[in-house]
């Protein structure tokens, strides 16, 4: 596995319709940290969280996942040309043991990009993250 070390990850957008969510639950079991998903009480994803797994092969070996939420300041939606601004706060994020060490990193750089995608006008850890 030792070649894999340095080739970057295959980083995809996973739901449950995704044919990657069962190794991915498996995967989140292993770590310990499924609780960082908001799921409904049938299971299903909140389409305000966005969950970014890397896959080494078809293995699922980390994540990053963040919800979308307006900014709020003084209690109300900060609003800009008549549109909320909304920011991405991250729920989680973790890796598995023997995963490249670039993966945290990967996650990081591919989860803000979907931010962007997503119009958010910020990205930000609830509590501060790890060093990379």
């Amino acid at each position: 596995m030792e070649h894999q070390r340095n080739r970057p990850a295959n980083i995809q957008l996973v739901d449950n319709w995704s044919d990657s969510w069962k190794e991915t639950l498996a995967m989140l079991d292993e770590l310990g940290q499924r609780e960082v998903l908001r799921l409904d009480d049938e299971g299903w994803l909140s389409a305000r969280q966005n969950l970014m797994v890397a896959f080494e092969g078809s293995r699922a070996v980390g994540y990053l996942c963040f919800h979308v939420s307006p900014v709020i300041e003084n209690g109300a939606a900060l609003t800009q040309g008549g549109r909320t601004i909304t920011e991405a706060v991250v729920d989680g994020e973790g890796s598995i043991p023997d995963a490249a060490r670039t993966i945290t990193r990967q996650l990081r750089e591919a989860s803000m990009h979907r931010a962007l995608e997503l119009r958010c006008a910020r990205f930000r850890w609830e509590a501060a993250p790890a060093e990379v």
